[in-house]
């Protein structure tokens, strides 16, 4: 039996050198797991963790150079004998450290800016893409120094009174942080009533999630 198969690219091409990114996703279509499939990742071969009709999931090893290694090595998928090198290799780096984040709470619609503080920040190889993911929302970030992550989030989902959402930051918009950081969102739901009399007096109930007076 003969399997044609598509290659169409690999994400992340970055992760962080302590191993700790998840796997390295290889996406395509016609794959197929009863064929010989290996990945490769600085010249060493592995079996993937798994091997799905779209997608082979690579593992992301530790970098041979220690968790503070910075830089690219060679990195390949074999199907059947056949090699696919991806041009540009996959880029390790080491995984930030996330501190702190401002504000804590902000608005869930529109354009939500947050910072956050750590160590490691960096944007300075090929296949950066910095984000930070909020919930399940992930906004696009900007490193604005080595300590400092600027980041733009849309729309995030409500949350009822005494929750909040986990908060996290990547150079790769992928491999997430380890956290304790967290962020409520507000927004306003109805306004009752919505007409009154121009004169003034009437009592507005604002209807929402989020509200808080520790801002």
């Amino acid at each position: 039996t003969v399997f044609y198969y598509n290659i169409v690219r690999v994400f992340p091409r970055s992760g962080p050198s302590d191993g700790t990114g998840g796997p390295n996703r290889v996406e395509g279509s016609g794959f197929n797991n009863k064929t010989e499939i290996y990945c490769s990742l600085d010249k060493t071969l592995y079996e993937p963790l798994e091997v799905l009709p779209d997608v082979i999931k690579c593992p992301l090893v530790k970098a041979k150079g220690g968790p503070d290694f910075f830089g690219s090595v060679e990195f390949a998928v074999i199907v059947d004998g056949n090699w696919h090198k991806f041009t540009g290799g996959f880029y390790y780096y080491p995984q930030i450290e996330l501190e702190d984040m401002f504000p804590h709470v902000g608005p869930s619609e529109g354009k939500g800016v947050v910072y956050f503080y750590g160590k490691n920040f960096r944007e300075d190889f090929p296949s950066a893409d910095v984000g930070c993911k909020i919930g399940d929302s992930i906004g696009k970030g900007h490193v604005q120094n080595g300590n400092t992550i600027k980041c733009i989030v849309d729309d995030l989902a409500l949350v009822d009174e005494g929750f909040s959402l986990p908060a996290s930051v990547a150079l790769n918009s992928y491999s997430w942080a380890d956290s304790n950081q967290t962020f409520v969102p507000y927004g306003v739901s109805a306004i009752y009533p919505n007409s009154g009399p121009y004169l003034g007096n009437t009592d507005v109930l604002i209807v929402g999630k989020g509200f808080t007076d520790d801002l």
